[in-house]
């Protein structure tokens, strides 16, 4: 009996970003334009490098659908690269 709805396995792979000069001994999260990380025809999901300490790389996620958009981020706050996606309601977490 099939599962409603469950998702088929997707692959899992590294997310690759373009060469911008981003570095993990350098700049973590240099000016960039999102790049698209993966795309269907309900959704698309694009990213940016942000700056998180020591972790790199680490991502910003803005999720495009026809309902409307939202980003995620991995950086502690609002990141240089964000104004990229002017106008999209941001959401990010902090541990203390």
């Amino acid at each position: 009996m099939p599962l409603v709805g469950v998702v088929p396995r997707q692959d899992v792979h590294e997310i690759r970003f373009p060469d911008v000069g981003a570095s993990a001994r350098g700049n973590t999260a240099p000016p960039m334009r999102p790049f698209t990380v993966m795309e269907d025809d309900r959704l698309k999901v694009t990213a940016v490098l942000v700056p998180h300490g020591p972790v790199f790389p680490s991502f910003a996620f803005r999720f495009d659908t026809d309902h409307g958009s939202v980003t995620f981020s991995g950086a502690p706050g609002p990141s240089p690269t964000w104004p990229n996606w002017h106008g999209t309601p941001a959401c990010w977490s902090t541990r203390r």
